[in-house]
């Protein structure tokens, strides 16, 4: 049986905001598998800086902040924006039931890439989210 995988062509666009973001490896609880989360930041390494979290809906990714990214940016906080597991540019490992059906999981990823970039420093986080980031940020 012969299995046919369209090849997704990235716009100009879409590939910088790729090159202009990074990433976290993650470690899945309960396992031993490296996951490596994408995410935008606005401004890296600007601990003292609040935070503005953005969490993408189902089934899409950080580029649904993608228009209103710059506009966000130049306020007084730090933007942040991941690709939950599984979605946009971050690795999509083992089952879809994984990443798709578990909100405790995506938080508990949410929390640890704020954890990794901010180290020790304690800010506040504002949280702008919509669709499945909802109940990821209420978990």
């Amino acid at each position: 049986v012969e299995s046919y995988v369209q090849r997704v062509q990235f716009t100009d666009r879409v590939l910088a905001w790729k090159e202009q973001g990074a990433s976290f490896q993650w470690r899945i609880p309960g396992t031993d598998k490296p996951c490596e989360i994408f995410y935008r930041d606005s401004s890296p390494g600007a601990n003292e800086k609040p935070i503005l979290l953005l969490l993408h809906g189902f089934p899409t990714s950080s580029w649904d902040w993608n228009e209103m990214w710059d506009s966000l940016s130049e306020r007084p906080w730090r933007v942040i924006a991941p690709d939950f597991m599984g979605y946009g540019f971050s690795d999509k490992p083992g089952s879809r039931k994984l990443y798709y059906n578990s909100i405790t999981l995506q938080s508990d990823m949410v929390e640890d890439l704020l954890a990794d970039i901010t180290g020790t420093v304690r800010t506040a986080v504002h949280i702008l989210a919509h669709d499945y980031g909802d109940s990821v940020a209420q978990e």
